[in-house]
């Protein structure tokens, strides 16, 4: 969306990058409201609230403004084909002096709506990269922010908030103004220890770390502080909202891939440990080390711990979640 061009019908702003995606919108409608001099001449409109056509009704309506006037539909890949024909079949012919921002997080090029866009106008897709690249991505958000982070940083401070964008994106903003802002600053591990709030998925992370060096006192500790928090952690594989079948997915998890860390060679190196465990290195290289402490020969009992403790969690038992966990915290490092 160069500003030295002409606004284009239609642009679709889409991807997994959220900050990417809300600069893109940012600029789109700070475009629109400098073209026609007034903030009365863009309206934003939620897509889980407004059907395709009732945008299209309001974007085929005249208005009092002079000039360009924009739209932003937030959520727009939430809208059935139906709706998104509707508004692919207005773009056909688009009213004069009006663009329409459609933003989401997934569209595929195939559908009838991106065709449209891309005929029409343009298609800005922004997308978060492959977890190796994860580092890398991270880096070029603090130079953007004029912070200076290197490879070791950007690793810690994922493995302390997580892969949230929105929420790195944050805690970048924080370290910023914790170094000064506006002038480029380094950051070192201690600075983000001192600033960063620790993410859900992070916390839980620490959880089956512990658990995975037979660190009781530690995994305790961890447990007790995530079912004080509760809430469930990005990508975690319990039922959204409950965190104690989140906890115990991510246990489950983590056993499962001690297991098959087990069965890799002696000698097998970080990063091919990673592609064959599916993870980032540095998990990897945490699992390699964690499959002498907790034991090639406790993995089969832990199989059958957790499975009890499944049961026990859909069920089977009348106790508490949260001292279902605790028991079988016990049983896992006892």
């Amino acid at each position: 969306m160069a500003d030295k061009q002409e606004l284009a019908p239609a642009y679709l702003i889409y991807g997994t990058d959220a900050p990417k995606v809300r600069l893109a919108v940012a600029r789109f409608k700070k475009r629109v409201i400098n073209e026609s001099g007034s903030d009365l001449s863009l309206t934003v409109l939620d897509a889980r609230t407004c059907s395709g056509a009732e945008v299209v009704q309001l974007l085929q309506t005249g208005s009092f403004i002079l000039g360009r006037r924009g739209v932003v539909v937030t959520a727009a890949d939430e809208w059935t084909v139906k709706q998104r024909d509707l508004v692919a079949a207005y773009l056909a012919d688009p009213f004069p002096d009006t663009t329409v921002a459609l933003v989401g997080e997934s569209f595929s090029r195939k559908e009838a709506l991106a065709k449209t866009v891309a005929r029409v106008g343009s298609i800005l897709h922004y997308d978060l990269p492959k977890k190796r690249e994860y580092a890398a991505w991270v880096q070029e958000q603090a130079r953007g922010m004029k912070l200076k982070l290197g490879v070791a940083e950007a690793r810690h401070l994922l493995s302390v908030v997580g892969e949230d964008p929105l929420k790195l994106e944050n805690e970048l903003r924080k370290l910023a103004a914790y170094m000064g802002g506006g002038e480029a600053g380094e950051i070192h591990i201690d600075d983000i220890d001192a600033v960063v709030t620790p993410g859900l998925e992070a916390q839980i992370w620490d959880l089956t770390d512990a658990v995975g060096r037979r660190d009781a006192a530690q995994a305790f500790r961890k447990l007790e502080e995530l079912l004080a928090l509760g809430g469930t952690p990005r990508r975690a594989g319990g039922a959204s909202g409950d965190p104690a079948r989140s906890i115990f997915a991510a246990l489950a998890r983590h056993v499962e891939l001690l297991r098959r860390a087990c069965t890799l060679s002696d000698d097998v190196g970080m990063e091919q440990a990673g592609k064959d465990l599916g993870v980032h290195p540095f998990r990897a290289k945490k699992l390699l080390e964690q499959r002498t402490t907790f034991g090639a020969r406790n993995i089969d009992r832990a199989t059958v711990v957790l499975a009890e403790a499944d049961a026990a969690l859909v069920g089977a038992s009348s106790l508490e979640p949260g001292l279902v966990l605790e028991r079988t915290l016990a049983r896992l490092l006892g």
